[in-house]
């Protein structure tokens, strides 16, 4: 018999604040006196945090000769290019963190990612792919 297992990161579970309040008292109250299960809760606290912060935005990868190039549908004038798509799409991932950056700093309204399914182009670009490139929303 063949045991099946599948990986389980408590950080998926933490959803709200009474959640990871409730986790790291268990934690606390079950750690055995090194602080090593109380900085495990620490850890997945502030990947579930980060996760409640990150959207996910639609881009547009086109070529452009010998290169390509981002842009994002939500973001009109935020764009990046590199030599491969995926330098493209690490590039507008930075562009995209900045351009969130200004907008918040700005006390500009951030918009909610567009379905992927609503995102079209141009007719004359030639697109590669259409991706989803996280950013942080600080207070959201």
């Amino acid at each position: 018999m063949t045991e099946a297992f599948t990986s389980w990161d408590a950080a998926d579970h933490l959803k709200t604040d009474e959640d990871m309040l409730a986790y790291l008292e268990s934690c606390a109250a079950e750690d055995p006196g090194d602080g090593s299960l109380i900085r495990a809760a620490l850890g997945d606290i502030a990947r579930a945090r980060e996760a409640r912060l990150r959207r996910y935005y639609p881009a547009i990868i086109d070529r452009e000769g010998s290169h390509y190039g981002i842009s994002f549908p939500d973001f009109p004038g935020c764009v990046s290019s590199g030599a491969t798509p995926e330098e493209a799409i690490e590039g507008g991932r930075e562009a995209l963190a900045g351009h969130v950056d200004l907008m918040i700093r700005d006390g500009d309204a951030v918009p909610e990612p567009t379905p992927l399914e609503a995102v079209t182009w141009e007719e004359d670009e030639d697109v590669v792919c259409v991706a989803l490139v996280p950013v942080v929303i600080p207070g959201h």
